[in-house]
């Protein structure tokens, strides 16, 4: 039997940092949508009252006027939280900003980015564990 070797810090936040990193992007995309579909709802109102009178356009315009105002500032911070996901993993695969890597591994747990929060629990708990790790936390520049 041979003692196994330790694991390098490397591959210790490889994993986390890219499911971090991925839940991230597609968080921040399907927030952007949000934010873009939120502020096109007031713009696009002259075109709305054009269109209601076609029946076949019904469900268009009832796309657009369903948008509730409030959904704007929500879709803007699930934005800033999936970029700081999606930068803190990157920073993180990279053995960069510690900090920034925390921050991106806590925002994967916060229930800003719709239905990614039930896997971002785990993954967010998984990837602050192994970045308490002594020799993960001295690989960092």
């Amino acid at each position: 039997m041979t003692p196994s070797q330790p694991v390098e810090p490397r591959a210790q936040v490889s994993l986390p940092a890219l499911l971090i990193a991925t839940m991230g992007a597609v968080g921040a995309l399907s927030a952007l949508a949000g934010v873009i579909t939120g502020v096109n709802a007031d713009a696009l109102e002259p075109a709305l009252k054009a269109l209601r009178p076609v029946p076949e356009l019904a469900p268009v315009v009832h796309f657009f006027e369903a948008a509730p105002t409030w959904a704007r500032p929500l879709n803007a911070v699930a934005l800033t939280s999936s970029l700081l996901m999606a930068l803190g993993g990157w920073r993180m695969r990279e053995l960069k900003s510690y900090p920034l890597a925390v921050v991106g591994a806590v925002a994967a747990m916060l229930p800003l980015s719709g239905c990614c929060c039930l896997v971002g629990v785990p993954i967010g708990a998984w990837a602050l564990t192994v970045l308490r790790r002594p020799e993960v936390r001295a690989a960092f520049d």
